[in-house]
């Protein structure tokens, strides 16, 4: 913990964005066990200090009123919004219930497994998942949120690698003439 620069009763902790995987250096700045700001981390290998604006928006995705902080289960029919809260021993109850009647039903085939970004994604335990379940389709290698980016690119200039951005890619745009970004920032706003 850092405790340079800070007001009355304010700490800063340092801690990394889980967003997506890049696992940027984030400064969080805590007031009565409340984070108040966040700014990139200049010490952090990864972002030295800058913050895309997903990163950015962390404060905002932790307290938002809509955020989900409980499992919740659909009362009605679907489509109405309806829904109650229930416990976590509920919920995993009623995934794995459902999940076994996929199974029997249609096959083990039928359920695939994938991730969103971030760095708690642990592609190990996703794929042992996927093993015990039967399933074969285990979307490890990807990122639910990034995949529809590299469909997008692919179906539209032909190729992704704008998206991946590798060091051969960046190589090549260095030396370019002439590079055009419409309305995008491929590297961090992917």
């Amino acid at each position: 913990m850092l405790q340079r620069g800070t007001h009355s009763g304010e700490r800063i902790v340092k801690t990394v964005c889980s967003i997506c995987h890049c696992c940027c250096g984030v400064l969080a700045y805590v007031k009565n066990g409340e984070v108040v700001k966040i700014e990139g981390d200049p010490d952090h290998p990864n972002n030295k200090g800058g913050l895309c604006p997903k990163g950015l928006s962390g404060i905002e995705l932790l307290y938002h009123p809509d955020r989900l902080n409980h499992p919740l289960k659909r009362v009605g029919k679907k489509g109405e919004g309806n829904w109650q809260r229930i416990s976590w021993d509920e919920a995993l109850n009623t995934i794995a219930h459902r999940l076994e009647e996929i199974k029997e039903q249609d096959g083990p085939e039928a359920i695939c497994i994938t991730r969103g970004g971030g760095m708690y994604g642990n592609i190990g335990i996703i794929g042992y998942f996927g093993y015990l379940l039967g399933t074969p389709n285990v979307m490890a290698s990807s990122f639910i949120c990034f995949q529809p980016h590299v469909a997008a690119a692919r179906a539209t200039i032909g190729y992704s690698e704008a998206i991946h951005a590798t060091e051969v890619v960046f190589d090549e745009l260095l030396h370019s003439k002439c590079i055009l970004l419409w309305a995008a920032n491929p590297k961090e706003a992917a």
